[in-house]
């Protein structure tokens, strides 16, 4: 969710959103082995994570080409 509301700063949501989706990726691997991890969880992170990644580089977009 950080990566969200960061995507604003100047590439900080697309490296907070890359983070989220390698979270998301790791918590699905494990959550495979082990019955506790809830798959609605590993989901908004991937979900999170790659609306951040997308917002933030149309912001990048947006504010490189005006600049």
């Amino acid at each position: 969710m950080l990566s969200v509301a960061l995507f604003w700063a100047y590439g900080i949501g697309v490296i907070v959103g890359v983070g989220a989706v390698t979270a998301g990726i790791t918590a699905y691997r494990t959550g495979r082995r082990t019955p506790h991890r809830m798959p609605v969880d590993v989901a908004a992170r991937i979900t999170a994570g790659i609306t951040g990644i997308v917002n933030g580089l149309l912001f990048l977009a947006v504010v490189l080409t005006h600049t």
